[in-house]
């Protein structure tokens, strides 16, 4: 028998059409605004990534799909930057993202290196929210790209209700 994946969905196993649906919803209706069948979608798509998964109630993460809003960042814009107060998580819907540390050998003149290259049904600054404390890196948008978002504030108050 084979052992279900535990890791998200990639952009193949997706619909194009389904991501599409998803912007289409975060930019049109506001979060308490949308039907049960459209959060359903959010959950079937968004809901299977690991740090999702890994919420223990059904329910807080279908309260966290509902209550999703809609961000959109053009070609070469900086998400946030090193040390910058978080804000909230980011789940990409379409476009790339790179993320930036500092580099610890400041010579050549290099501050900083991409260590990653995010693309869709990836997510980041969730470690951020949950632990607190300020960015770890710089995020910039590699393409025009379309996220689904949600705030700290949202999310600690979804996951602190009882």
């Amino acid at each position: 028998m084979e052992q279900p994946s535990s890791e998200p969905p990639t952009i193949h196993e997706l619909e194009i059409a389904d991501l599409d649906s998803l912007i289409r919803i975060l930019e049109e209706k506001k979060p308490d605004d949308r039907t049960d069948e459209e959060v359903d979608l959010f959950v079937s798509t968004i809901g299977q990534l690991k740090f999702l998964k890994e919420i223990e109630s059904s329910d807080r993460v279908r309260e966290l799909c509902q209550k999703l809003e809609f961000r959109h960042f053009e070609c070469g814009l900086d998400i946030f930057r090193l040390k910058d107060e978080v804000d909230g998580i980011y789940v990409i819907l379409k476009g790339m993202v790179d993320v930036y540390i500092p580099s610890k050998d400041l010579g050549a003149g290099e501050e900083e290196k991409c260590v990653a290259r995010f693309v869709p049904v990836q997510l980041f600054g969730e470690l951020s929210v949950v632990k607190g404390g300020l960015r770890k890196a710089r995020i910039s948008t590699v393409e025009d790209s379309y996220f689904a978002y949600i705030s700290k504030e949202e999310y600690h108050s979804i996951m602190e209700t009882g």
